[in-house]
């Protein structure tokens, strides 16, 4: 079918006859998509979109990854020290109880 409108098919031009040749329905499918994700992005997000280059991306990117190993780290320590309280703890508490026991 061919576009309607301003884009006459005999006044169009390569250019404009090759991107209608190109747009398959999945195609208009994506742009479709792609649109309604960004209209649903917050006005910060898309103002950080607008003004992100290579080396933004690499430092946000560097921040998560930074921001996920501490936080992993951060749970390993957590564990760790409950495990040593648990085990001294319960060191304490047999201690005392065969203190008690032999006395």
């Amino acid at each position: 079918m061919a576009p309607h409108g301003k884009f006459d098919p005999a006044t169009m031009t390569p250019a404009q006859e090759a991107f209608w040749v190109g747009m398959t329905d999945q195609r208009v499918a994506d742009v479709w998509e792609a649109a309604g994700f960004i209209a649903e992005l917050s006005p910060e997000a898309k103002e950080f979109l607008r003004k992100a280059d290579r080396g933004t991306i690499a430092e946000l990117n560097a921040n998560l990854d930074f921001y996920r190993t501490s936080k992993a780290i951060w749970r390993f320590i957590l564990v760790g020290c409950s495990a040593a309280v648990g085990l001294v703890t319960l060191w304490k508490t047999i201690g005392d109880y065969i203190t008690v026991k032999f006395k």
